[in-house]
């Protein structure tokens, strides 16, 4: 421990540490106006200019708190107003720095427009300028500015009245999380009015920020659903590397995996539009031709729902793709390059207590809901000659024995039922075109019904696996390779 430092001393460190401070922040400052951030490229990097003006901020903070210890240390504690007028005003200037070091960290992001589009038919319906890339570093930045305004209003206090401010701040951000919980409405009814106010004009900008909404919010009544994110990597020499994110026995600890969720909730955001019927009849097509059944009948082997991302949605799943080709540029073999990227959102349904009575399999392949949400290349770009492109968004289920019976069943009602009525109707009622639109359902029905007791005699696959036969796979889930 060393000596306690005179008053004329403990100034000028306090002087010493404040100049420091400011000459950092300017100098990043400066950096971030005579050497720009580049523009956006394939291989995204903070460069020289970054790195140094993050270096300097930072260092620039440290010596601001550094100088308000010091201030705090010279007086033996917090100090009533107005020996706490050193420390506020640190606080000002404390405050001030971190803004400009928002500034300076935030940069200039170029002028070229990225390359990252969304094209849904004719025509580019978003594109996305690209931010800068310490975002949200200057993020921070300006939270801690917020922090440090809060602390010189707590200085001009007494110590009752800093108490005081405490405790409402403590019941303030207790009352944010009680709003996230109330603001769900319960089941046919609606959330108070007061909790709703609260909630959208005042509570979701700060628990957003802090980032407390989403367990709290989400899991009252009962937790739904997670959605992982699921990634083909296909290379130039043919290795096929396969990589699921979370993973839960590859994170060294629980909070780890929680934290990872965000990645598959992230890409759970729909666009609330629902399909047309040309999207419904390709997909329909595109199911006929994976199982090898022409004309397949509808209402049988359907997909579970549309889902199109949100916009933001799509930006961030093309980032999460070139994220995995920076990581796996090559493959494991050979070096080959990396050629495409496809990735899926699976969802494992959460069984009933009644099922699960039943001796139902909670981890059985039925209850994992695949979607489908594009082919990429390296660069994070929709690869617009994609063949599953009619896949794209659908949720799709697979369907076991059990499933193939039912529908092998009712297949053989169906076909018989319109056998009847083309047999009873097959005088002068109807035209010629009516009996061979009838005639063509009856062999359709005649397929599919010989093609699920195929299955269930054992001379095909005794289950419809979508997801298998789209991701070219013979096992559920498919082996997730090894990290390196």
């Amino acid at each position: 421990m060393g000596m306690p430092l005179s008053a004329n001393d403990s100034k000028r460190m306090i002087l010493f540490l404040l100049g420091g401070a400011l000459a950092a922040v300017i100098a990043a400052c400066a950096l971030a106006q005579f050497f720009p951030e580049p523009p956006p490229t394939e291989t995204v990097s903070l460069g020289t200019s970054g790195w140094t003006r993050l270096i300097l901020v930072a260092v620039a903070a440290i010596l601001v708190g550094q100088a308000l210890r010091q201030s705090v240390a010279w007086h033996g504690g917090w100090p009533d107003w107005p020996k706490s007028c050193p420390a506020m005003l640190i606080c000002l200037l404390g405050a001030g720095v971190l803004l400009a070091g928002e500034q300076a960290l935030k940069g200039r992001a170029g002028d070229e427009i990225n390359r990252y589009r969304i094209d849904d038919g004719p025509g580019i319906v978003l594109q996305w300028r690209h931010p800068g890339q310490l975002d949200s570093m200057g993020l921070l930045c300006r939270g801690g500015a917020v922090c440090a305004l809060a602390g010189a209003f707590l200085l001009l206090l007494p110590e009752s009245g800093r108490r005081v401010a405490l405790v409402c701040g403590a019941a303030f951000h207790f009352c944010g999380i009680l709003s996230a919980v109330f603001s769900v409405p319960p089941p046919g009814g609606n959330a108070p009015w007061l909790v709703q106010q609260a909630w959208v004009r005042v509570y979701r900008p700060y628990l957003q920020f802090v980032y407390l909404n989403n367990a709290y919010h989400f899991y009252s009544p009962e937790p739904g659903p997670p959605s992982f994110m699921w990634y083909r990597l296909d290379y130039a020499d043919g290795e096929r590397r396969w990589l699921r994110f979370p993973d839960d026995m590859k994170s060294p600890v629980r909070a780890h995996f929680q934290r990872l969720l965000s990645i598959g909730e992230s890409a759970n955001q729909p666009s609330g539009r629902e399909p047309d019927q040309i999207r419904a009849e390709d997909v329909h097509q595109r199911i006929g031709q994976m199982l090898r059944i022409p004309d397949l009948p509808r209402d049988f082997i359907v997909p579970i729902a549309w889902r199109e991302p949100a916009p933001n949605t799509r930006i961030l799943l093309g980032g999460y793709a070139r994220s995995i080709a920076k990581r796996f540029p090559v493959s494991d073999k050979s070096g080959a390059e990396l050629l495409e990227i496809r990735l899926w959102r699976v969802v494992h349904s959460i069984i009933g207590p009644e099922p699960f009575s039943r001796g139902l399999d909670p981890s059985a392949r039925k209850y994992f809901i695949t979607s489908y949400q594009g082919l990429y290349d390296k660069t994070g770009i929709v690869k617009s000659t994609d063949p599953d492109e009619p896949l794209k968004y659908w949720l799709l289920s697979s369907y076991d024995r059990d499933d193939l019976a039912q529908m092998a069943n009712r297949a053989a009602e169906q076909e018989t039922r319109m056998m009847r009525i083309r047999d009873l109707r097959a005088n002068a009622e109807f035209t010629g075109a009516r009996q061979a639109v009838i005639e063509e359902e009856v062999r359709a029905l005649g397929r599919l019904r010989r093609d699920l007791e195929d299955r269930l005699a054992g001379r095909k696959p005794a289950e419809i696996d979508l997801f298998a036969l789209q991701a070219e796979i013979d096992r559920f889930p498919p082996p997730a390779s090894e990290e390196k």
